[in-house]
């Protein structure tokens, strides 16, 4: 049954509210989001792959829930203006500099292969006004990012 509850995106000011709900109706269509994030990822970016060290490849690899619940707080408290997401995102980054990701489209392929993931799980929950908040959330994340 399609969700009757979608909040309205009249503004940028909503996001908070329609990331929250889209979570809330993941969960409960999904225990774990991982496995397919990385999965579309890897398959968006092949080369990512390499970056990982990969013991089981049905599993992703280690860290990586970690890795995609840092974004999704990093998304919902940009959503929230929370003030500290724009040093945090910065961190992240020197952070990956040291594995030699400095590419912001990595970034980038990996924040929308959550939202594709969530999309599919939705169907037809999934609106418009859900899309656009991810995109842009993704979009002010991005631009904390250097060379962005």
């Amino acid at each position: 049954m399609p969700n009757t509850q979608t909040v309205a995106a009249d503004t940028p000011a909503d996001d908070a509210a329609l990331l929250e709900e889209t979570l809330e109706m993941v969960s409960s269509r999904s225990e774990d989001l991982t496995p397919d994030v990385y999965a579309r990822f890897f398959s968006r970016c092949p080369a990512a792959s390499g970056l990982f060290t990969v013991i089981d490849p049905a599993t992703p690899p280690m860290g990586c829930g970690q890795m995609l619940f840092e974004i999704i707080s990093l998304l919902r408290d940009s959503a929230a203006g929370k003030p500290y997401v724009a040093s945090y995102m910065q961190q992240i980054a020197t952070e990956h500099a040291a594995f030699d990701v400095r590419d912001p489209a990595l970034y980038r392929e990996f924040m929308h292969s959550l939202a594709d993931v969530q999309a599919t799980l939705l169907g037809p929950d999934w609106s418009p006004a859900h899309a656009q908040a991810w995109d842009r959330q993704i979009a002010a994340l991005l631009r904390h990012l250097p060379d962005s």
